[in-house]
Order: structure tokens, then sequence, then C-alpha cells
């Protein structure tokens, strides 16, 4: 039987009682002198691996933003392909040259950059917007009113963009204030399991060998000795040799890092 197929949090499951100082597994274990000196090494193997999970607090708001910048991103784009694709074709439409002029001249003050808008980081289409303000002219912001769409006038589109601007830098400003989630590597994970592994041996074989006669002692040997059974027989059902797979302890901290690195690396940069 091996302490090396069991999940991680079967073994926190199992040392937790362990390392609690009011539990009377710990206590049985204190009073055994040759026991009692490995209790710090035991201490010190539950808390590395308690310290190879992901605080979800942080991780989840990461994720949180990362969806809501995604959303803001689709309608960001959309309202400036449809302004760009709206004011070139009425450039196209107008049979009087100045109307047109003017049209396209207020095209390139919305978008010196064309299209390549849509591609920039959020930060920079925060930016982006929140200057874009500053570029307007009161006539350019009079023709913009005059552009009737669907649903009001461009100038209701233009106000939409950097409302969507002004949304994406809070919410890059939030992400910033936030702490970076460095989740453990796959080294981090094994070597906390091979450190908790060797303590729980360490403490198995000198229980054995002292044969303590504490009526405790059997007890929390035997939960051990029925945990790896189980996990033993997981591995033979499955019909696989090697270690079960270890469920992904940073999987969290990647879904909050691929939340905030989406399409167009828009979070970096």
């Amino acid at each position: 039987m091996a302490l090396k197929r069991l999940y991680t949090g079967e073994m926190v499951s199992l040392s937790a009682p362990l390392t609690s100082i009011a539990h009377a597994d710990r206590q049985t274990l204190a009073v055994i002198p040759a026991i009692a000196a490995l209790l710090p090494e035991l201490d010190t193997a539950h808390i590395t691996l308690l310290a190879t999970q992901i605080k979800p607090a942080a991780e989840t708001r990461l994720a949180a933003i990362g969806k809501a910048q995604k959303v803001l991103d689709v309608r960001h784009d959309n309202v400036i392909r449809g302004l760009h694709g709206l004011l070139n074709s009425l450039a196209y439409l107008t049979k009087n040259a100045e109307l047109a002029s003017q049209t396209l001249q207020l095209l390139s003050v919305i978008l010196p950059d064309g299209l390549d808008a849509v591609s920039k980081t959020y930060r920079e289409e925060a930016g982006q917007a929140s200057l874009l303000e500053f570029r307007l002219s009161p006539e350019d912001t009079l023709l913009l009113k005059d552009i009737r769409t669907l649903e009001g006038s461009a100038w209701d589109a233009v106000k939409e963009w950097m409302d969507i601007g002004a949304q994406l830098g809070a919410l890059e400003d939030e992400r910033s204030g936030i702490p970076q989630i460095s989740g453990p590597s796959a080294a981090d994970v094994v070597s906390a399991r091979n450190k908790w592994i060797r303590t729980i041996k360490a403490i198995r074989s000198v229980l054995e060998l002292v044969n303590a006669g504490q009526p405790g002692v059997g007890k929390i040997l035997d939960r051990f000795t029925e945990a790896e059974r189980k996990a033993d027989h997981r591995v033979a059902s499955a019909e696989v040799e090697p270690t079960p797979a270890e469920p992904n302890v940073t999987e969290p901290a990647a879904d909050a890092v691929a939340e905030a690195a989406t399409d167009k690396s828009k979070s970096t940069g």
C-alpha cells in the first residue's frame, strides 16, 4: 500500500486531527516522547499541504473582473466598428463633397488609428475613450448629434463608448489592487505531498516500534491503513499503475489568469 496514492484532500483530512492541539488524537501522540519530537514536523507538513491551495476570494474576484471586461469589450468593439462603418458609409453616400469631407474628418478625430482601436489592451481602451472627449470639438459633437442611428444618434454611441472605457478603466484599477495570485507549481505540490508522506511514514514506524499501548494509537493507525486500502482499490479499479491524477490545485488560478489574459491579450501591454 502506498500513501502516495492518496489525494491531497485525503492527506489533509487524515492529518488534521493530529495537528489540532485540542483533539484527542493529538493528545494521544503528544504523550509518547518519541512521537512528540516528530509533531512539529507533522504540523509543518500539514500546513505546507494547505499552502498549496489557492485562496478563493482574490481568485473569484479576478475571474469576475475578467468576465465583466469581456462583456464590456465586445460592446466596445461593436460600437467602434459601427461608428467606423457608419461614418464611412455616409461619406460615400452623400453627394455633398463638403459634408463628405467633414464626415471623414470626424472619423479621423474619433478613430485616428482606425479599427486598430479594437485590438488594444483594456487599459489603452480606457485611455483612448477618455482622450476622445477632449479631441472632439463643439462642431464635431453637433455633427454626431445630427447623424441618426436606429436607436438614437452617433453621439449616443460615442457617449456609450466613453462610458464603457471608464468602466474598463475602473476594473483595471481594481485588478491592479488585488495581490497577484502565484498559484503553486506542480513541483510545489509534489514537494508538499512528499514531505507529508515522509513525516507520516516516520510517525507510523515509531508507533509500531514503541508499541505505546495507548488505546487511541490503534485507531489512528487503522485510519491510515483504511485510507490506503481505499486508494489502492481506486487505482486497481481504474486499472492504472501510476499514482492517480492529483486534482489540479492550480486550476482556479489558471482560470483567473486566463480570464485576465483574454482575447487579444487585452489586460497586458
